[in-house]
């Protein structure tokens, strides 16, 4: 049987940005990093290195359409009743890594179309037995070690042997040297002339009744040279979210400061909190009060949400008990480090039988960033994007072996691969959407990204 982890606490004064430095050469590094946000959302901080296993299409089942359920078939069993209420955090064990959007494709019957050049893999999860977990509202913090995936007495002394390892490394002089980093001029394929008539484009759609909002986005690349740790924590600073995040994942790293969550569990109980909506900081107090005043008051934004939230009333419908899904929340106002959002709230229970496995199947990729109808706007961002999105509007975060999982939508997220930094920004067309608009929003919602670069 597995044991239970063993979790011991750090010293006071450590934090997780001073854990994630101790470990930025690490191998598997990532930071689940609540960098921002009231709590609950912004609590937990998780980092951790040195995976035990990796789950990808590049090493399960050849990486065929049966990866994805070798991948639900090690999670189900590894599976284990909820962690002891003694331990910290909702996190206690188990996958940690990202979905791209492409992963849809194994879900829906969606051409894959699209020219693939970076070749990255549809999914990413480390399965990890050691970690450090901090919470933001206390400053406590601790490192557990689960002894996976050994069991009975050999897993004892595993987490043992692992946590003494980690601690030692943490408490040991010195750390890592920040590198310097550069990133080239950024450049699109997409400028504001084309992205604008992509727009038009969606309109005609919307006005022949074949959708009724359709997000799209368009990508920016740069060369990059240097540590890709070094440059998250500048990114960190610049634009902390309640859903940051870091992965090294081989040959790519990811980059988040994402405000998004797509999906959390605990138990039973599923949450999704979509956005639709924004507007820019503002200069000044008086000028951020007009901004979030005009968010608030745009019917476009409003309709633009509440179509989003019937849609993933209807997905969270497909594996939640009949009449436990609610809408908590039509469209409050959230504001983060350079943009207000209006932002949806759904809960719901997982009907009997259900993991959470099934539920990314019901709901991947999220209604947020594809449109309405789902599968039709997912058609037709593959019809205008010249290329697959990857990582961007998949999903980053965990999947605990104890019934509980927190994924975010992959938006403000640059991902590093063959020397190269790219990142995407988009938005929802409805039918009064005015294309000039539309361009100016994708630089809202890129522009820290760009100055972080």
């Amino acid at each position: 049987m597995p044991i239970e982890p063993i979790c011991e606490p750090l010293p006071r004064g450590w934090t997780a940005e001073a854990v994630f430095g101790k470990l930025s050469d690490r191998p598997g590094l990532f930071f689940l990093d609540s960098a921002s946000g009231t709590p609950p959302l912004g609590r937990w901080s998780i980092i951790g290195s040195d995976p035990y296993e990796v789950l990808s299409p590049d090493r399960t089942a050849g990486g065929g359409p049966g990866a994805w359920s070798a991948l639900e078939a090690r999670l189900r069993e590894s599976g284990r009743p909820p962690a002891s209420p003694s331990l910290p955090g909702p996190f206690a064990g188990g996958a940690v890594g990202y979905l791209s959007y492409d992963l849809g494709r194994r879900f829906e019957r969606i051409p894959a179309s699209l020219p693939d050049p970076l070749s990255t893999p549809d999914f990413w999860l480390g399965l990890y037995d050691r970690f450090a977990l901090f919470d933001r509202r206390t400053g406590d913090g601790w490192i557990l070690s689960t002894g996976d995936p050994l069991e009975g007495k050999p897993a004892r002394r595993r987490a043992r042997e692992r946590l003494a390892d980690l601690r030692r490394t943490l408490l040991a002089a010195g750390s890592p040297r920040p590198a310097p980093f550069s990133c080239g001029p950024p450049r699109s394929a997409i400028g504001r002339e084309r992205y604008e008539q992509m727009v038009r484009r969606c309109l005609e759609w919307i006005a022949a009744g074949d959708i009724y909002q359709v997000n799209l986005s368009r990508r920016i690349d740069a060369s990059f040279a240097g540590s890709p740790a070094d440059l998250y924590a500048v990114l960190r600073r610049v634009n902390p979210a309640p859903f940051a995040a870091y992965l090294d994942a081989g040959r790519l790293q990811i980059l988040s400061c994402s405000p998004e969550r797509f999906l959390a569990v605990d138990g039973r109980r599923v949450e999704t909190r979509p956005i639709k909506g924004t507007r820019p900081r503002g200069a000044n107090a008086a000028e951020d009060a007009r901004l979030a005043a005009e968010l608030d008051a745009s019917p476009k934004d409003r309709a633009e949400l509440v179509m989003i939230v019937d849609l993933l009333r209807n997905d969270l419908g497909r594996v939640c008990s009949y009449g436990s899904v609610r809408t908590e929340s039509v469209g409050h106002l959230e504001s983060f480090e350079s943009v207000h959002h209006r932002v949806g709230v759904i809960r719901g229970e997982l009907r009997e039988g259900a993991t959470a496995c099934d539920l990314i199947r019901s709901c991947f990729p999220g209604g947020s960033i594809t449109g309405c109808p789902k599968i039709r706007s997912m058609e037709i961002i593959d019809e205008l994007e010249p290329s697959r999105r990857h990582i961007y509007t998949g999903s980053i975060g965990y999947i605990s072996f104890h019934d509980t999982m927190d994924l975010s939508i992959a938006i403000r997220t640059a991902t590093i691969v063959n020397n190269r930094i790219i990142f995407s920004a988009g938005g929802g067309i409805v039918f009064d959407s005015e294309p000039g608009d539309e361009f100016d929003e994708t630089l809202h919602k890129g522009r820290t990204l760009r100055e972080a670069f």
